[in-house]
């Protein structure tokens, strides 16, 4: 479901989308690593991706401990040690449209 207006002409708060991630690649299950690489995001393309830095992942990692390995995305759960706490961690998606590519040049007028 789609939680903030940043891409309010095309796609409502509220939202509900289906995403196909099988038209960019086939993944080995439970892992990152792809099997087979079938096209490549083109501009005008509308993504959803996860963004590196969210603010809720589990970090500073000395603070969290995980309690399944890495490998099982499916069991995202943390042990907190400041607060003696579990911590369940789901990942934010973030939806947006592809401007530019590997190797385009992206220029920014007016904001």
């Amino acid at each position: 479901m789609v939680p903030t207006p940043s891409m309010e002409d095309t796609i409502l708060v509220g939202d509900c989308l289906l995403v196909n991630k099988f038209i960019y690649g086939i993944k080995l299950p439970f892992t990152a690593k792809n099997i087979i690489n079938i096209v490549q995001p083109k501009p005008g393309d509308i993504v959803v991706f996860r963004y590196p830095l969210d603010p809720d992942s589990p970090e500073p990692k000395e603070n969290f401990v995980r309690l399944f390995p890495k490998w099982l995305p499916l069991l995202p759960l943390y042990w907190n040690k400041t607060r003696n706490f579990f911590h369940w961690y789901t990942p934010r998606n973030f939806v947006k449209r592809c401007v530019a590519i590997a190797g385009d040049t992206v220029e920014v007028r007016d904001k």
